[in-house]
């Protein structure tokens, strides 16, 4: 016999509540034509821009982030059911990898405001279908917010398959959408070049938090790749970024040090090297560059702070300038940069100061493009003969060969009244006083008087009369050395050279000469030092 077996329920019997099915009618339904509608509000937004001329920077940034915001504001309500109508995994996986790049430039973004983005995406799918100036705007909103629109671009490229379609709109509306959460008045670039497959993102994603906004760019260096293709990226990147205010670059082992070479004509501004970085290194280097402080103060700081590898390189601009080069040190030179600056507009004429030993490599390795630009070379010592750019010693400004040179270098900049103005200035500087007035803490009236005593002494050994110009030059030259000395460590070990007779007679005569003053400062005139000097006597003694 078989049993069948029936299930039954008995409402009477049954605990559970009720199931209720609510229905939200002031949700709002999402049609075609509403989408539409509100892309058409973005697109008439977008060719507002691209057809507006705007009063000033400020006022387009302000006018373009509060009709964005306001624009988002009055969709919020059909974001949320276009959301619904989306695959989950394809929602969440765009939301982990937005977070996870903008995590790296220092962007804090709420959930929230993810979800807009994912909105905006899905309504300019197919933005090809969109008609207006792509171009014009992206042009626009990168010479008003570039920080934000690097980062803009850097979503677009690494987000791949998920934004695809919508490339374009994509860089327009992260531009304007993320720029409140960047810091654009940052003047100096900053990138980080490690080996590994995530050592260098890894120490600016935390330096960049740190920071709170975008200070660092980062290139990996797998251990499989070379440094020729890490210098095509660093170069790539050089071709996207601003450098004319200058870059620090953080690198993690001394062979990147040599790089210099391989990417200055990439460069428009200063160059700073630092190896061995570490994510403490990184962070310090990172809020001193947020808070503007200067390249060169940076520079000097860090080369106090830190026990690593420190390179500084002093940039040839791609615009128009001027070097100005002294063995005597930086003082001499950005006094004359501070003098020519008065007169010259910056928007037209970069003045640079370079190392002396910077500009003779740069000029000895014969490279044209090195100079291109470069319209005046002001030095305190002879060029190599190598170049054929027009150069002036600084002390000769004061004559009529001098200043026919200098003149040539600025008539394009200033008119006579000015140069003459600015001849007047230099004329001030190039005095005893301007001298004195130039020591940090050496009593000028001593100083002076002791390196009188050594340029007596040389003339009497070599029975000459110094005349004005070239004395001029050494009593800025050893008064500046003299004070120089005592405050670095001057200790330079001897290297073996093969000296001519002229010079090793200078040298002997020298160690004489200086007897007194090495002995009363506590300092020793080193090879270095020695020739220096040799090089501003020897057209006298020769």
């Amino acid at each position: 016999m078989q049993y069948k077996h029936y299930i039954s329920f008995d409402p009477s019997i049954r605990k559970l509540s009720p199931l209720k099915i609510l229905y939200n009618d002031k949700l709002p339904k999402v049609e075609y034509d509403d989408i539409s509608n509100i892309r058409q509000k973005f697109i008439e937004f977008f060719q507002y821009i691209s057809k507006t001329s705007f009063y000033n920077v400020e006022s387009a940034k302000l006018e373009i982030s509060v009709v964005f915001k306001n624009l988002i504001n009055s969709t919020k309500n059909y974001f949320e059911v276009v959301l619904l109508e989306q695959n989950l995994f394809v929602r969440e996986s765009f939301r982990e990898n937005y977070k996870k790049i903008i995590k790296r430039y220092g962007i804090d973004c709420s959930k929230e405001s993810l979800k807009l983005i994912y909105c905006l995406i899905l309504i300019f799918q197919d933005d090809m279908l969109v008609k207006f100036d792509f171009d014009k705007i992206i042009e626009f909103l990168d010479s008003i917010w570039p920080r934000t629109h690097y980062i803009a671009v850097k979503l677009s490229e690494e987000l791949g398959t998920i934004a695809s379609g919508v490339n374009k709109s994509l860089e327009i509306i992260n531009t304007i959408f993320f720029q409140e959460y960047v810091v654009e008045t940052i003047e100096l670039q900053g990138l980080i070049v490690a080996h590994g497959n995530a050592t260098a993102s890894s120490i600016q994603s935390v330096a960049n938090q740190n920071c709170g906004t975008f200070v660092f760019e980062s290139i990996d260096m797998p251990m499989e790749i070379s440094s020729d293709e890490t210098i095509q990226k660093v170069n790539k990147y050089l071709e996207k970024v601003n450098t004319s205010k200058g870059l620090i670059l953080l690198v993690d082992m001394g062979s990147l040090n040599q790089m210099y070479s391989s990417i200055k004509n990439h460069l428009s501004g200063d160059l700073l090297i630092m190896n061995n970085v570490t994510t403490a290194i990184a962070m310090d280097i990172g809020i001193k560059i947020l808070q503007n402080m200067s390249f060169k103060d940076i520079a000097e700081r860090s080369n106090n702070a830190y026990k690593i590898g420190i390179q500084y390189f002093e940039g040839i601009a791609r615009g128009n300038n001027i070097i100005i080069s002294c063995m005597s040190g930086v003082g001499i030179s950005s006094k004359i940069k501070e003098i020519i600056e008065q007169f010259v507009n910056y928007e037209t004429m970069d003045i640079i100061i370079m190392d002396y030993k910077n500009l003779k490599s740069l000029i000895e390795q014969n490279n044209k493009d090195n100079f291109k630009y470069t319209k005046l070379i002001i030095t305190t010592s002879n060029l190599p003969q190598l170049t054929s750019i027009p150069w002036v010693n600084a002390y000769d400004i004061l004559d009529g060969k001098g200043e026919r040179y200098l003149w040539e270098g600025l008539k394009s900049e200033m008119d006579k009244q000015k140069f003459e103005s600015m001849k007047r200035e230099f004329v001030k500087f190039f005095s005893i006083e301007g001298i004195a007035s130039r020591l940090t803490f050496l009593n000028p009236n001593v100083v002076i008087n002791e390196v009188e005593d050594v340029i007596y002494r040389y003339e009497q050994y070599y029975n000459t009369n110094l005349i004005g110009h070239i004395k001029l030059n050494l009593y800025m030259h050893i008064a500046f050395m003299i004070e120089r000395l005592m405050t670095s460590d001057n200790y330079e070990p001897e290297e073996k050279v093969n000296y001519t007779d002229s010079e090793r007679e200078f040298y002997e005569i020298s160690k004489d000469v200086f007897r007194k003053i090495e002995k009363k400062y506590h300092i020793k005139i080193n090879q270095y030092e020695l020739s220096l000097l040799y090089d501003l006597f020897k057209n006298v003694i020769l």
